[in-house]
Order: structure tokens, then sequence, then C-alpha cells
């Protein structure tokens, strides 16, 4: 018999709604200058980015494909 205990669906729903993730806590975009400041300040680092701007991950991402451009060209060799 295994250790791991079935969750069932249900009960796996709740325990979603009790961490759900964070919410965004801007009201606008931010514009292709405050993202590549943020990604220079952070290396890169796409998610420590999004939270200096208090955006989600997805919007920044959004905004540099709007410039055809990639967290990798942001990142220190």
């Amino acid at each position: 018999e295994s250790d791991l205990a079935f969750v069932p669906e249900a009960e796996s729903e709740l325990l979603l709604a009790d961490n759900p993730p964070p919410k965004s806590t801007r009201t606008t975009a931010p514009s292709f200058e405050e993202v590549k400041a943020a990604l220079l300040r952070n290396h890169g680092n796409v998610s420590h980015a999004a939270t200096t701007l208090g955006v989600y991950r997805a919007q920044i991402y959004r905004v540099l494909q709007g410039h055809t451009l990639s967290a990798e060209s942001f990142r220190d060799d």
C-alpha cells in the first residue's frame, strides 16, 4: 500500500483556493523602458523583474515579444 494519500478532486480545488497566485498590483501595462530597466537591474530574471514592477511574468514576456526581444538578451554571460 502506498504512503501517499489520495486527495479527492474537490479537496484539491480547496487547496488551490487557499493558495491563490499573487495578484498584479498595477492597473496599466509596464512600458518597454520600465521592463528593460527592471530586467537590467535583475540580470534578466523575469520573475524578479515582474515582482519589482508589480505585474505578472506574462506581461513582461508580452512587452518583450512586442519588441522581438527575449529575457536572455538581458542576462549576464
